[in-house]
């Protein structure tokens, strides 16, 4: 037990002096003295005990050990041992199981909320939810990693080029789509532009430059343009469930020879032009809406030099085929033309009864052989399929070795299975016999006229050509 001193307190000298007459201190321990600090190795008080004053502090060398709750500053800062926490203000809460707690909220827990963070380095998150509507602020980042993105807002990206486009897939950073100019969106594969979708909203494939066609004259920006590359290049349409089909229409209940859609073919390379076009009009006497349907396909051309094409045939609603007129003859074929029909010069022979092959007009030079001379020698004929219409004029200068009843140098052989020939003789004049009546018959290559000088059952044999006989016949065969 130490000695009793009769002790006091003078915090403005920093010392404990003796304390009046009648006041206790019970001090245990020893190398207590009156100097400016306490030093020692525990100090143990049942009640609160305040260190000095003003800059005055406490001191412990060793170990302190405070039961209640040490209250630093005017309770800004709390040491509360009984419930081991740490309290900074009403905002930190240091516990030993609910880790560090920021405005209520712990860093470990679930839901963390935190009204501001400055990071100089990384921070990392295995996870974030929330429509982060209250996001703000965030600046530009080389890399964004996550398995799905959903944005409720705008967002917001780089222009990109052909080479880096700015929206790509993993691992394949020359594809995808960039922006090249205002109002435009482009897609590129590889490093090169495939399509693009222009400021005009016309679909560009395979250029990124917009070509106004030139249809009758006038220059249309077509909203889907399409350049190949190679030969095939162009557009398929394929239905694996139907036939596959394209549709042209228009968006109105049009009269009759409206226009209602139109296939044009030209040239952009050089003189733009166009030099056919396929049009499809209404053609109907009832009216617009379904009282007429009716429609006609018109096929244009354009003849050389032509600024533009001109109808050269029609399908009309009555499925009639004009070529060469756009008026039809009423009760007239399904095949209308303004000026005739052309076959080939040699015949492309069809075995179909039912199917005219050839049609043909010319001349020829019926001859008598020999050194046989004429005044006149003319021959005319017609062929329709098989079927030829002949005639012959010949009037004999000089007979000299030349036949007397035989004309040949006929347009075509006579086909002798269909029964010979039929002939009328229209004009005889100085005929070598005197003759009741002349016929003909005929050979492969020539006709035999038949001339009868009596009456008789049989066909006549007597002459018919001399020096002047004048002899007009008109005759048919088959080939």
């Amino acid at each position: 037990m130490a000695n009793r001193f009769p002790l006091i307190a003078n915090s403005s000298a920093n010392q404990i002096q003796e304390l009046a007459v009648g006041d206790n201190l019970d001090l245990t321990g020893s190398g207590i003295s009156n100097v400016g600090n306490i030093n020692a190795s525990g100090i143990s008080t049942l009640g609160n005990t305040v260190v000095g004053g003003g800059t005055t502090q406490l001191i412990v060398t060793g170990n302190a050990r405070i039961t209640g709750i040490l209250t630093i500053g005017t309770s800004s800062i709390t040491l509360d041992g009984s419930n081991n926490q740490v309290n900074v203000g009403t905002g930190v809460t240091l516990h030993h199981t609910n880790g560090v707690q920021v405005g209520g909220n712990t860093l470990h827990s679930t839901v963390l909320t935190v009204n501001q963070i400055n990071a100089s380095g990384v921070i990392t998150a295995t996870s974030f939810s929330g429509s982060g509507a209250n996001l703000t602020g965030l600046a530009a980042t080389a890399n964004v990693t996550t398995s799905s993105l959903v944005v409720i807002g705008v967002s917001t990206v780089a222009a990109g080029t052909t080479a880096a486009p700015s929206i790509t897939p993993t691992g394949d950073s020359n594809t995808g789509i960039f922006f090249p100019s205002a109002d435009t969106i482009a897609f590129g594969e590889g490093g090169v532009e495939a399509a693009r979708v222009d400021s005009s909203g016309r679909l560009l494939l395979g250029t990124s430059t917009s070509v106004n066609d030139n249809i009758g004259g006038t220059g249309y920006p077509n909203l889907v343009q399409i350049l190949g590359g190679s030969t095939g290049a162009g557009l398929a349409v394929r239905n694996t469930a139907d036939a596959g089909r394209i549709n042209i229409g228009r968006l109105a209940n049009v009269g009759n020879d409206s226009e209602l859609g139109t296939i044009s073919f030209g040239q952009e390379s050089g003189p733009t032009v166009e030099r056919a076009r396929l049009s499809c009009f209404a053609e109907t006497t009832g009216g617009a809406g379904n009282a007429g349907r009716g429609g006609n396909l018109r096929f244009y051309t354009s003849a050389d030099g032509a600024a533009s094409p001109t109808e050269a045939m029609r399908i009309n609603n009555q499925r009639e085929l004009l070529i060469g007129t756009t008026t039809r003859t009423a009760n007239g074929g399904v095949l209308q033309v303004s000026n005739g029909i052309t076959f080939p010069a040699t015949q492309s022979a069809c075995s179909d009864a039912n199917t005219l092959d050839d049609y043909e007009e010319g001349t020829w030079t019926p001859t008598l052989g020999g050194n046989a001379t004429y005044s006149v020698q003319t021959g005319t004929y017609t062929k329709i399929g098989r079927f030829i219409y002949a005639s012959a004029m010949i009037t004999v200068n000089t007979l000299g070795t030349g036949t007397n009843r035989e004309i040949a140098g006929l347009p075509f052989n006579i086909n002798l299975s269909n029964n010979d020939i039929g002939a009328v003789i229209g004009y005889v004049n100085a005929c070598a016999s005197n003759y009741i009546q002349i016929s003909a018959g005929s050979y492969i290559t020539s006709i035999v006229l038949a001339c009868k000088t009596t009456a008789s059952t049989d066909q006549g044999s007597a002459a018919v050509f001399q020096n002047g006989t004048a002899v007009r016949v008109t005759f048919t065969y088959f080939t």
